[in-house]
């Protein structure tokens, strides 16, 4: 299991990451250097214990969706994922 601590509206948290998917491979002979597709990411909130929490679940941002990601990106080099 992925893991690891964040905060969020100054609570701290610990972000589950459920599905981690780093977007597809470059296509032989590709014009461009973009992936074919977005990353996909999802993940749960829960508390130290390893309990969701509903009421954040419920209520992140896109802001905070898009913090969370990025904080799994730098954790990302402990894991076994290409994180690219």
């Amino acid at each position: 299991m992925t893991e690891f601590e964040t905060n969020v509206r100054n609570i701290s948290c610990v972000c589950e990451v459920d599905y981690y998917y780093p977007g597809s491979n470059f296509r032989i002979g590709a014009d461009s250097d973009s992936p074919n597709d977005e990353p996909e990411f999802e993940f749960t909130i829960n508390d130290h214990k390893g309990n969701p929490i509903p009421w954040i679940n419920n209520t992140l941002t896109d802001e905070d969706k898009a913090r969370i990601f990025d904080e799994f990106l730098e954790h990302a080099a402990e894991y076994a994922f290409d994180a690219a």
